[in-house]
């Protein structure tokens, strides 16, 4: 199981980038993946806020997200 996803909100017509969070979180194999949202839209981010652990908005500084997954733990765990 992945330790973080990148969700980009606007990924495919079919798809969006919020049902794929939601199913994220509905997946009890995926308790622990942390979730970071990137998008381009402010509006979209503070509506999922809660269900994410990070919302970067675009453009993302690389050196930001590095760290940003450098210092992620699975949810629930601590250091």
């Amino acid at each position: 199981m992945p330790a973080v996803v990148l969700l980009d909100l606007n990924l495919l017509s079919r798809v969006s980038g919020s049902d794929i969070l939601h199913r994220i979180r509905a997946d009890r194999r995926l308790t622990e993946t942390r979730v970071v949202i990137i998008t381009g839209h402010p509006a979209l981010a503070d509506i999922l806020h809660d269900k994410a652990d990070a919302v970067l908005i675009k453009p993302v500084d690389v050196g930001e997200l590095s760290d940003l997954i450098t210092r992620s733990h699975p949810r629930g765990k601590s250091d």
